[in-house]
C-alpha cells in the first residue's frame, strides 16, 4: 500500500485564489493587446488593398478598449469629422462586402444643381489634378462647385447651342441626353487657351468588388495575437506571485 501525501497545498490554493482576482485584469490587458494588433493589421490589409490609402483612411481605424469589468474590445471604423456610418460607407464598406458606394458630397451637389442625374457617380478626368494619394483634389471640387453655381445657367446654355463656349466659361458641363453628349462623354469639362479638358466623367454608377478582407484579418490576427498575450500575462502573474512568496 502506498499514500501519497501533498506538500505546499496552501501555497497552491494562495495562487490559485490570486490568480482568480488578477484574471479580470489579465484578460482586459490580453485583450487590448489583440485588438492593437488586429488594427494594425487591418491598416496593412488596407495599404496593400487601396492605392495610396490616405493617413486619415489609416487612422480612422479605431480600438475601443476594454476594462477588468467588460474584459471585451471593438475595433472598428470612425470618422471624428462627419457620421461615422456614412463616412465608413463612402470609404471602406464597398470593399469589404461589394455593390456601389454612397454617394459623395460633390456628386449630391452635382445632382441638386441639375447638372447630372441622380444616382449617378463622378470619376476623375484626365485633366483632373490629383493629391499625393491619386485623389482629387478638394480645391478643385471647390473650384468646380463654385463656377457651376454661379454660372450654371450660362453654362448649360451653352452646352446645348455649342461645343465652344466662350472663354470666360471655365467650367462647363455635358449633361447627360443632351446633343452635345452625342460626340463627347457627359461630365465636367474645363477650357483654357490650350482646349477643352476633362476634368470630371460622370458615370451610372461606382460598383466594387469584395477586397478588403476586414472579418477574416481579424479573425486570423485573435486567433494569433490572444494566445499569446494571456500566456505573456499568466506567465508575468505566476513570476509576480513567486516573488512574493520569496521563492
Amino acid at each position: 500500500m502506498m499514500d501519497i501525501k501533498t506538500s505546499g497545498l496552501k501555497a497552491v490554493q494562495a495562487a490559485i485564489k490570486g490568480l482568480e482576482r488578477q484574471l479580470p485584469y489579465m484578460l482586459s490587458r490580453s485583450v487590448n493587446d489583440a485588438a492593437f494588433k488586429v488594427r494594425a493589421a487591418e491598416q496593412d490589409e488596407m495599404r496593400q488593398v487601396f492605392d495610396r490609402p490616405t493617413p486619415y483612411v489609416l487612422r480612422s481605424v479605431y480600438v475601443q478598449k476594454g476594462r477588468a469589468q467588460q474584459p471585451s474590445a471593438q475595433v472598428g471604423h470612425v470618422d471624428a469629422k462627419r457620421d461615422a456610418l456614412m463616412r465608413w460607407s463612402e470609404t471602406v464598406r464597398p470593399h469589404v462586402i461589394g455593390g456601389r458606394r454612397a454617394e459623395k458630397g460633390t456628386e449630391s451637389r452635382l445632382s441638386r444643381m441639375g447638372i447630372m442625374p441622380a444616382g449617378w457617380r463622378v470619376v476623375p478626368g484626365p485633366a483632373m489634378p490629383l493629391n499625393a494619394y491619386g485623389n482629387p483634389k478638394p480645391s478643385e471640387y471647390a473650384r468646380i462647385l463654385s463656377f457651376l453655381r454661379a454660372y450654371t445657367g450660362r453654362a448649360r446654355r451653352l452646352n446645348r447651342s455649342s461645343t465652344r463656349p466662350r472663354a470666360r466659361a471655365t467650367f462647363f458641363a455635358v449633361e447627360v441626353g443632351s446633343p452635345q453628349a452625342r460626340g463627347i462623354r457627359p461630365g465636367i469639362y474645363k477650357r483654357d487657351g490650350s482646349g477643352i479638358h476633362p476634368m470630371l466623367y460622370f458615370v451610372r454608377g461606382a460598383e466594387y468588388r469584395p477586397q478588403l478582407n476586414w472579418v477574416r484579418v481579424a479573425r486570423k490576427t485573435v486567433d494569433d495575437a490572444f494566445p499569446a498575450a494571456f500566456d505573456r500575462e499568466l506567465t508575468r502573474e505566476l513570476a509576480r506571485q513567486r516573488t512574493r512568496r520569496g521563492s
